[in-house]
């Protein structure tokens, strides 16, 4: 498996769970049916596809029992941009030479949704990403879920957009169905 992430003190402070990075494809293949369990299965979004992004993205999965319960997928950005690149202009986002990563696919299966579980994920690629000297993380969340990056120190960047990769069945794309949410890593260890 996986490296362990989240320190003991933290395993046992968040229940009994472990998130560990994806090195193999079984462990990849676990991410995978988290987020099709969540958001095809349970959501009804049309389907989760796989994209160039996938290849080099970091995935964190959340273990309990030796059973995938959550996941969440981080992109660096390189010559490729991030995926979010393919859907809003990011160089707002990118002013003053910020370094960015991009959080996605972030999921947990219904009987395990609380937030301990994903807060903790968040925590681990927040450290993960100050590692590899990101300073700004993004994310693309669904409006009705802004306020919960909120309390993780995330912000609403811009107006509320439409994206049509994050479409139900029977929507349309008369209303935005995202907002794209950042947070400055340097301000949040300075503060």
């Amino acid at each position: 498996m996986g490296r362990v992430l989240a320190p003991p003190e933290l395993q046992e402070a968040q229940g009994q769970f472990v998130y560990r990075i994806a090195i193999t494809n079984e462990e990849r293949a676990a991410a995978v049916s988290v987020m099709r369990a969540v958001f095809v299965e349970e959501l009804g979004y049309l389907e989760m596809e796989s994209d160039e992004f996938d290849v080099s993205a970091t995935f964190c999965v959340a273990y309990s029992a030796d059973r995938a319960i959550a996941c969440l997928r981080m992109i660096k950005d390189g010559p490729a941009g991030l995926p979010l690149d393919r859907r809003i202009d990011l160089s707002s986002v990118r002013d003053n030479g910020h370094h960015l990563a991009e959080i996605s696919r972030l999921a947990c299966l219904k009987e395990h949704r609380d937030q301990r579980v994903v807060m903790a994920g968040l925590g681990v690629l927040n450290s993960m990403a100050r590692t590899a000297g990101v300073t700004r993380l993004v994310i693309e969340a669904f409006p009705h879920m802004a306020p919960f990056y909120e309390r993780f120190g995330f912000a609403a960047h811009g107006q509320p957009f439409f994206d049509h990769t994050s479409v139900r069945d029977g929507e349309s794309d008369a209303e935005p169905n995202a907002v794209l949410m950042t947070i400055d890593l340097d301000a949040l260890q300075r503060s």
